[in-house]
């Protein structure tokens, strides 16, 4: 199989909340795969999440399938320990496909040191094509998160030979917990400040009220 497949971030891994996965592959046999579906599997651990509102602008691109979390507001602290997989049915549109796969990172758990990290590790690609067609080569189990979506025992997947790449670290600022209390004082004297504000304009506003109500009456 003369395919290979590389990924890298659109922006560097240090920074931001809005990451994507860059998944680039080619050959010079794609005319050997027409009977085959492509497919890209991802997992992301329980710091990341996807949004398939976002995915969903990608449609030209590749379907995809998703599980595990869902929840697009809680952070990490208000979750289990569990991360979501991702799997993409991509069109194949030509020898060179560049496909692009949006996702987020959530709030992490407070840390001594200001930040909290996950490994993210490479993604798997694949074909899936008629088992006649790819006798004597092994294949590769399809992804269990997905069972309901596998193919039957006539298909086989097979593996896209990758670019050697390591895992990827992601890293957040998270809160420090020893600087609680003066966020929670600073909180108070907020939601405080806040009050007589309100309490101020209030007053203004009913006095104004009051004295043009009177002042109508006079006429």
């Amino acid at each position: 199989m003369a395919s290979t497949t590389s990924w890298s971030f659109l922006d560097p891994p240090n920074r931001g909340y809005h990451r994507s996965f860059v998944t680039k592959i080619s050959s010079n046999q794609w005319d050997k795969y027409t009977d085959c579906s492509l497919h890209i599997h991802y997992k992301l651990s329980v710091l990341a999440f996807w949004d398939p509102y976002e995915l969903a602008n990608y449609r030209d691109s590749y379907t995809f399938y998703h599980h595990g979390h869902s929840n697009l507001e809680l952070p990490v602290v208000a979750m289990n320990s569990n991360g979501s997989s991702l799997l993409l049915n991509v069109a194949l549109s030509g020898a060179d496909l560049e496909i692009h796969v949006p996702f987020h990172l959530r709030y992490g758990e407070p840390s001594p040191d200001g930040h909290q990290s996950a490994e993210i590790s490479m993604p798997i690609a694949f074909f899936s094509c008629p088992a006649a067609q790819v006798s004597g080569v092994d294949s590769l189990p399809w992804p269990t998160e997905f069972t309901t979506l596998s193919v039957s025992d006539e298909r086989a997947c097979l593996a896209i030979q990758s670019e050697p790449a390591a895992a990827v670290m992601i890293s957040v600022p998270v809160g420090n917990p020893g600087d609680f209390h003066i966020v929670e004082a600073g909180t108070v004297l907020t939601m405080v400040a806040c009050f007589c504000y309100l309490v101020v304009v209030f007053r203004q506003t009913w006095r104004r009220l009051y004295y043009n109500s009177g002042h109508a009456k006079v006429e």
